[in-house]
């Protein structure tokens, strides 16, 4: 907006404000009209004098608002000026100066009155809402009641104890939809006094009470914890995009087996936190079920996604040392959360696409907002903590997106001990009583008898399938078997839950570095946890018609094609054929 006015000894914003109020009422209204937001567009302020220099001084000035067309005609002049753009906040602060000095009522008390609200705390809040499709105007309002009364401010901070203080008509969650506006005005001011979205308004909007308010949001986000309600993990996106969300109330219902309700919560003491609570019945979950490597064979099954369908049936029916992948932990692990009394909720997410669909659950709670992963691989190859909390290990699945007082990781501290009935042990503790359980010296040239011992140990604890899998991946990665190791994988078609499905089979042999390979093959079926010695036709004889795992897993030495003979004992191998084209890598193994 360019305001054109006569040089006087009042300087050039002063001049301007005097050639404002003294306009007739037409140009003022015109003035009015075009300083209001107008669907998040703003003018600038351009205050120039008649002397200025411009581009075309062949035209004629217009003193007080410079119009840019007449009758179709371009008529602006196009002034150049130093200085000549003036800040909202030192224009408008004038402004309120100013109106100090004339009588409530006159005719430029009014004036100046209508020039400040045009740029006012309401006139932020009509644009803020026109300009957010998905704003409800009644949440905009309760979040500058909250912020404008310390008494309603203080009981917003103890939210539980105050609910129906802040009802609003048609908000189904209050507390969410004000933190989520409050975030959306405020920016995140964690670690820094201002943020961008308070720049921005402070830029276009003069609101004096801005300074106060932005203190009170300060104190709300050591308070509050708002990742709860803006953190991206958990904000909802299409798959497309890396994660897809599905929030308290949004899975389908079923009932948790009574027998897998018993087992998890036996010996969980009564007086522990929410957080607490939640992180028992996570290790007690990963200690009590045990993971489908059926689930890496999906493709072969002919199933589009990894997605599992739901499957009520299923569900209930899981109990203690039941297989489940990651969808359906997810699931069960969210309705033990949901289930609690509290101010506590859990979502089931997943990142990636059809065959790389992975599951894992989100967890809020005012303290923390965190992801708990019991099925995914760690970077490098460690292992599941399906596997972990069998063996006592140190759990890597709970990760922390928000916890300033440390409450997630005193809780893991605290409860993990009461479900293993110990305290957990490093890796390299576990590999060094490892080595003490017998007197074979691992890491030699006996790999047979070495993969018989951590059999047998993982046996022990309880691990089978692909928990023994990951127990074994991890003896490997510390070279427990020695060095120059190969592994392969293979699927024994099975059955599962009424479902087609496959068990693993594991290889191991002494790598030849290029060579033709005539070592060993050390076989070990991961259900039965039996390991046998074959070479290559022993290996492509008792296996013909299983699926590699992947073109990554496969041993190219072998073929497993064919058809299984009729009269062959074992008339459960698998007969599937086209192996796929591409490797699968799912975020689970």
């Amino acid at each position: 907006m360019n305001i054109i006015t006569e040089v006087t000894k009042n300087g050039r914003i002063q001049d301007g404000i005097a050639t404002i109020l003294k306009l007739d009422d037409e140009t003022f209204e015109k003035v009015i009209e075009r300083i209001r937001p107008l669907n998040g567009q703003m003018e600038d302020f351009n205050f120039y004098y008649v002397t200025d220099k411009c581009s075309r001084p062949d035209r004629d000035y217009q003193l007080g608002l410079e119009d840019l067309y007449i009758d179709g005609k371009e008529v602006v002049r196009g002034y150049y000026a130093n200085g000549s753009r003036v800040s909202v906040q030192e224009l408008f602060s004038m402004f309120e100066k100013l109106l100090a000095g004339f009588p409530e009522g006159s005719p430029l008390h009014t004036r100046l009155e209508r020039l400040l609200e045009t740029r006012g705390l309401e006139a932020f809040k009509e644009n803020y809402v026109n300009t957010n499709s998905i704003t409800n105007s009644d949440v905009v309002n309760k979040v500058f009641e909250i912020l404008l009364s310390q008494e309603l401010f203080e009981k917003f901070l103890d939210y539980e104890k105050n609910k129906d203080v802040f009802q609003i008509e048609g908000v189904e969650s209050p507390k969410y939809e004000i933190c989520t506006t409050i975030s959306k005005i405020f920016g995140e001011m964690h670690h820094s006094e201002t943020s961008r979205e308070l720049e921005r308004t402070k830029a276009y909007f003069y609101i004096p009470e801005l300074p106060k308010m932005q203190e009170r949001v300060k104190q709300a986000y050591d308070k509050i914890n708002f990742n709860r309600y803006i953190g991206g993990m958990y904000e909802f996106r299409s798959p497309v995009a890396g994660t897809a969300i599905s929030r308290k109330g949004e899975e389908p219902d079923f009932t948790i087996n009574p027998e897998l309700v018993s087992a998890v919560y036996e010996g969980m003491p009564k007086d522990l936190s929410l957080e607490e609570k939640a992180t028992f019945v996570y290790a007690k979950l990963c200690k009590l079920l045990l993971y489908d490597e059926g689930a890496l064979y999906k493709r072969r099954l002919e199933r589009a996604d990894y997605i599992t369908p739901y499957s009520k049936d299923v569900m209930e029916a899981i109990i203690p040392g039941s297989k489940v992948d990651c969808v359906n932990f997810s699931r069960m692990f969210a309705k033990f959360v949901n289930q609690f009394d509290g101010d506590i909720g859990a979502v089931v997410l997943a990142s990636g696409e059809g065959s790389r669909m992975h599951s894992y659950v989100g967890l809020y709670t005012e303290n923390v907002s965190a992801s708990f992963d019991g099925t995914g691989t760690q970077a490098g190859g460690v292992s599941d903590d399906l596997m972990k909390a069998k063996l006592g290990l140190p759990l890597y699945g709970i990760v922390a997106r928000y916890d300033k007082d440390r409450v997630l990781s005193n809780a893991v501290k605290k409860v993990y001990p009461m479900v293993l009935g110990r305290e957990p042990i490093t890796q390299a503790e576990y590999m060094k009583a490892f080595e003490t359980k017998s007197n074979i010296e691992v890491g030699k040239d006996n790999l047979g008898d070495v993969l018989k011992l951590a059999v047998k140990i993982g046996k022990e604890r309880g691990l089978a399938g692909n928990e023994l899998t990951q127990f074994l991946d991890a003896v490997s990665h510390m070279e427990v078997f020695g060095s120059y190791l190969e592994k392969f994988y293979i699927g024994q078609k099975t059955e599962r839950d009424g479902e087609k499905s496959f068990d693993r089979v594991i290889l191991f042999r002494r790598s030849s570095f290029g060579l033709e390979n005539d070592n060993p093959f050390y076989v070990v079926e991961t259900k039965s946890g039996e390991v046998k010695e074959l070479d290559k036709e022993g290996v492509r004889k008792a296996y013909r018609g299983c699926e590699w795992e992947s073109e990554l897993h496969k041993c190219e030495d072998i073929d497993l094609s064919g058809e299984v003979e009729e009269n062959t004992p074992d008339k459960t191998q698998n007969t599937l054929k086209n192996p796929p084209t591409a490797p699968e890598d799912h975020g689970d193994r």
